[in-house]
């Protein structure tokens, strides 16, 4: 090699580790201006403990306006909420599963245990849960 790339990698090599060693002290002192930013936002802020909440008198307080699902729109409170009965989910176990037709013609290997496990589920809905559904 020549003295040139020797004296020009040697520079290279100084200003890479003199760029590196100035990035590290300089987010060191940025890191350090954070935290004293931090701590004094925290003295001038009060304490979490205290917190005061303020109610508007009933008379300022402006009707709730929702639209419901259905896509009507509606101003103010709703009535007494309508109760509904629960719904019975006890079923006995004379149910008898509808049978699942696996269809014919397939080849893929993948799908067919698909639909074998299908298959399996609905026929035995005590394991999945005990509630059937078609």
């Amino acid at each position: 090699m020549s003295k040139k790339m020797i004296w020009g990698l040697a520079t290279l090599m100084i200003l890479i580790i003199t760029a590196t060693v100035w990035k590290v002290l300089h987010d060191r002192a940025y890191i350090k201006q954070l935290e004293r930013d931090v701590a004094e936002q925290d003295q001038q802020s009060p304490s979490p403990n205290k917190v005061t909440v303020t109610v508007p008198p009933t008379e300022q307080v402006a009707p709730k306006k929702h639209v419901h699902k259905d896509g009507t729109f509606h101003e103010g409170e709703h009535g007494e909420p309508i109760e509904v009965p629960p719904l019975d989910v006890t079923v006995s176990r004379n149910y008898t599963p509808v049978k699942v037709k696996i269809p014919d013609g397939i080849t893929d290997p993948d799908v067919l245990a698909a639909w074998e496990r299908v298959e399996y589920i609905a026929n035995n809905i005590w394991e999945w849960g005990g509630v059937p559904s078609p």
